[in-house]
């Protein structure tokens, strides 16, 4: 991650956290893909806004 660090490729906190949870057993990377996915969903917006 040193490769990284300072970039915006860099890992933001919670990405850091899953990657964590994965290198220790805690998490599956399926886990860790589903919990991204979920965090993506939760900042998309859910409607267009109306167009003028």
């Amino acid at each position: 991650m040193n490769i990284t660090r300072g970039t915006a490729l860099a890992p933001m906190e919670y990405e850091q956290q899953l990657l964590n949870q994965f290198v220790s057993g805690e998490l599956t990377i399926d886990d860790v893909l589903t919990l991204l996915e979920a965090q993506e969903r939760t900042r998309m917006p859910t409607a267009l806004p109306p167009s003028n």
